[in-house]
């Protein structure tokens, strides 16, 4: 059996600190992290026959950050796999947001031999693939 954890970090690479960040992280393979103590039960669904409830569609934790500082690094969510036999493949949602900014990422994990492999692909506000080489060649143009 083998046993994955996956950490999230904020990276401010940019030209100035970032102001109100949020860090929104879809994650189908934890429970909800809620800390309210009076949880409302989850609602049952039914699509085509098949019944599944809020904790199987999965929803947004959305972790604040009031400022992100020049060059800093900040680990921000973690995430533990569901125990494998070695093969299996994974995916998590990704959105932040920053007082002048806006991205959205998919995160695909591919699990081979207890040995993963990650692919990002990043989206702009309105769910389009981002080429980042036209961009940076129309930048450096």
């Amino acid at each position: 059996m083998y046993s994955h954890q996956i950490r999230f970090f904020l990276l401010n690479v940019g030209k100035s600190s970032l102001k109100d960040v949020i860090f929104s992280i879809k994650d189908v393979y934890n429970g909800h992290k809620d800390k309210r103590k009076n949880k409302k039960p989850t609602e049952n669904y039914d699509y085509m026959g098949q019944s599944f409830n809020d904790d199987e569609i999965g929803s947004y934790e959305n972790i604040e950050v009031s400022t992100l500082s020049l060059k800093s690094k900040k680990m921000i969510y973690t995430s533990n796999l569901p125990s494998s036999f070695g093969v299996g493949d994974y995916s998590y949602h990704v959105i932040v947001e920053w007082n002048n900014g806006f991205y959205q990422m998919e995160v695909s994990i591919e699990e081979i031999d207890g040995k993963l492999k990650f692919k990002y692909q990043f989206f702009d506000i309105n769910g389009k693939a981002i080429d980042f080489k036209s961009l940076e060649n129309s930048i450096n143009n």
